[in-house]
């Protein structure tokens, strides 16, 4: 019985020896959101970030306002309790820190990179902890989240990506 034991210890540390930071199925943690434009003016960003496999992720923002972003597949809500609105959209791609790992090419021991719509996202691991992402926006901005308090595969229930919104809030659809 104990080589049995021994044997199956073996191979489950082995399992997590050989894991990779793709076999992520949520992961939740602190953010800071740099953006830089292309005049150098820096505006901070700081909130929680939570994502479940395969197409759920919400950023919660709460410096220097407060906002959320809710993405379910290809739906986007953005929730801006100071302006009392919530926009709904819908992107033609799902976008989470998943979709970036899936397919990403491996550069070096800590760095995944992923080219989507001619722009590069990088993002900076260890082991199965993501460290950062950087990348450029749609206004050539660049854009830099570093994650901390990371919690890699937490158990997160689906309820986390249902926008909350008040009732007197105003709608927008685009």
């Amino acid at each position: 019985m104990r080589p049995l034991i021994s044997l199956l210890l073996t191979l489950f540390l082995a399992n997590i020896a050989t894991a990779s930071i793709k076999d992520l199925k949520s992961y939740e943690a602190h953010f800071t959101q740099t953006i830089i434009d292309q005049d150098d003016v820096k505006v901070v960003y700081k909130g929680v970030f939570k994502a479940l496999k395969p197409l759920k992720a919400v950023w919660h923002y709460d410096q220097p306002v407060k906002k959320s972003v809710y993405i379910n597949s290809r739906q986007i809500v953005v929730v801006e309790p100071e302006l009392e609105q919530a926009i709904y959209k819908e992107s033609q791609k799902a976008f989470t820190l998943f979709n970036i790992l899936e397919d990403a090419t491996m550069v070096d021991e800590t760095t995944y990179e992923k080219k989507i719509d001619d722009r590069i996202y990088r993002l900076k691991v260890n082991k199965h902890t993501i460290i950062s992402l950087t990348y450029k926006d749609n206004f050539d901005n660049k854009v830099s989240i570093v994650f901390d308090n990371q919690k890699p595969d937490a158990i997160i229930h689906a309820k986390a990506f249902h926008p909350i919104i008040s009732e007197d809030y105003d709608i927008i659809q685009e």
